[in-house]
Parts: structure tokens; C-alpha cells; sequence
């Protein structure tokens, strides 16, 4: 299983290089969006030398959490910039681990205690449910 994750982080992180060079199609780039396309690159090309208790903390957050997973997931690609450049896959998914868990304990219902389940929505802060007592909220910019 740790093998299928990391093939994945290896692909999620080349398609988030590619969505720039997309974006380049139509405005050029700017400098920060071009080291952002090589800063995608370098995380892909060094996955393979993250450790694998990182790689196995990140799929155990996947397999537990996978709605807060994939917003965390798409929270950390768009926060890669100039103020967040990770200069390895471990730093990439150390970080992301650490937001995970944040999402986790920021997102209990405040009314029954159960977790708060994220719906992704684009463009749009994301809305938070709760499957039992039915609370809703949206997450603050």
C-alpha cells in the first residue's frame, strides 16, 4: 500500500506542475509561478527518498480522514510559493501530516463532538456537515 501512495504523491505532484504550465498556455507565468513548476518537480523527483514513516503516517491519515485528506492535500499544493517552497517530498508531506492533523481537531461539531465532514467546493471556502446532529458551517477564509 505504501508503494500505490507514494505512486500517487508522484503523480498528484507532477499534475500540479503541469496545471501551471497549463495556466502558462493562456498568461504567461509569472517568476514565482515558474519556480513553483520547478519546486513541483524537485517534490516528485524526491518522493522515492521520503522516509517511509512519513509515507506511512500520511496514507494512515488518508485511510482515517480521506475528505480531510484530499482538502488538506489540495490546501498544500496551492499554498506552494514563494512563502512555502519545500525543498523535498518529506518536507512537503511533513507539513501536510501536520495541517491534517490541525484540520482534525479544528473540525469537531461543536453541538455533538463527531467529526465535521468537508464538502470541496471550488472557487468557494470549503463547507463542513455533521452526519449525525446536522450542523453545517463554512470554514473561514
Amino acid at each position: 500500500m505504501t508503494h500505490e501512495m507514494t505512486a500517487e504523491l508522484k503523480e498528484r505532484l507532477h499534475y500540479s506542475a503541469i496545471w501551471f504550465l497549463e495556466k502558462g498556455e493562456h498568461s504567461p507565468l509569472t517568476d514565482e509561478e515558474k519556480r513553483s513548476v520547478k519546486t513541483f518537480y524537485t517534490l516528485e523527483e524526491s518522493v522515492d527518498a521520503t522516509s517511509a514513516t512519513v509515507i506511512e503516517h500520511m496514507l494512515e491519515l488518508n485511510e482515517k480522514h480521506p475528505e480531510l485528506f484530499e482538502l488538506g492535500f489540495l490546501t498544500m499544493v496551492a499554498r506552494v510559493s514563494d512563502k512555502f517552497r519545500p525543498a523535498t517530498a518529506g518536507e512537503f508531506v511533513g507539513s501536510l501530516n501536520d495541517f491534517i492533523h490541525h484540520l482534525v481537531e479544528k473540525t469537531k461539531c461543536p453541538k455533538c463532538g463527531d467529526q465535521l465532514k468537508p464538502e470541496i467546493r471550488l472557487l468557494d471556502p470549503p463547507r463542513f456537515h455533521c452526519g449525525t446532529c446536522g450542523f453545517s458551517a463554512v470554514a473561514a477564509n
